[in-house]
């Protein structure tokens, strides 16, 4: 039993002591092209990493939580490039591409896909093949404790006929538009929700003049008590049932029978929704 328990305890140092990257910095990534960018990513503490990009290598270390980034100079647009990163272990992230990276965010216009205006718009889904157009959706998640370093799970998906109708019609259509019109690669990230409030997307420090929902976020950070609000909720009469959600449009046919994503060539959106170009 002491044999199993000291393997255990080397693989789990072992398993603190690789190099990880978030996400985002994943296989098929669009990184923004013609500026500086940051890499980062997590280590051993003090560990030393190597990163390169073709034949170009950059070096860095990893700070007493095993935190770090490294500043990779502007790389035009093109591609495919592999980055290859050395510390304790190895990692080859592949098919990296340098173009505009733009980040789709907001309520449902930005979240319904393509599959949801199929009808509308089946040539364009039947020519969707782009492979310098790629797209990685967050999925809908909460955590009333604070920003997390990573999500826990998602990647970047080349457009293609066969999963174009994963992707917000909104997203694609700006893609598209964008990568014809300039011949760069796009990378889109979509972070959106479905009738959700403007104060879900201010970060705690945004609310610093806002006493009464500072004092909510704080109580929340109490999961026990969460937890007992949660169970008081289940348990009383009717609890089965879910509580009513906002009603957002966007989600269901307006009353005029038109359908919730209008032609993007005409411009026309929804009150929040924004695209913005990513700064790192």
């Amino acid at each position: 039993m002491r044999i199993i328990s000291a393997l255990l305890v080397l693989l789990c140092l072992q398993a603190q002591a690789q190099i990880s990257l978030p996400k985002l910095v994943s296989n098929g990534a669009v990184l923004q092209r013609d500026e500086p960018i940051n890499l980062w990513g997590y280590a051993s503490p003090k560990e030393k990493i190597t990163i390169q990009i073709n034949k170009e290598k950059y070096k860095t270390q990893a700070n007493e939580k095993g935190h770090w980034e490294v500043k990779i100079p502007a790389h035009p647009a093109g591609g495919p490039h592999t980055i290859i990163l050395k510390g304790k272990n190895e990692i080859k992230v592949e098919d990296v591409l340098f173009g505009d990276v733009w980040l789709g965010s907001g309520q449902s216009n930005m979240v319904v896909n393509m599959e949801r205006v199929k009808e509308k718009y089946p040539d364009d889904i039947a020519s969707a093949n782009y492979p310098q157009i790629r797209n990685f959706f967050i999925k809908t998640m909460t955590d009333l404790t604070g920003p997390q370093k990573d999500f826990p799970d998602g990647q970047w998906v080349v457009v293609s006929p066969q999963n174009v109708q994963t992707m917000g019609a909104v997203t694609y259509f700006f893609a598209r538009e964008i990568h014809t019109r300039y011949n760069v690669p796009v990378g889109i990230i979509n972070s959106s929700v479905g009738g959700t409030p403007i104060e879900a997307w201010i970060s705690e420090k945004g609310f610093k003049d806002f006493d009464k929902i500072l004092k909510t976020i704080e109580t929340n950070k109490d999961t026990a008590a969460i937890s007992q609000r949660l169970a008081a909720f289940r348990n009383r009469p009717g609890g089965g049932e879910q509580p009513k959600q906002p009603q957002d449009l966007g989600t269901s046919e307006s009353p005029n029978g038109t359908k919730p994503v209008t032609n993007p060539k005409r411009g026309q959106t929804s009150t929040f929704q924004a695209f913005g170009k990513i700064r790192v």
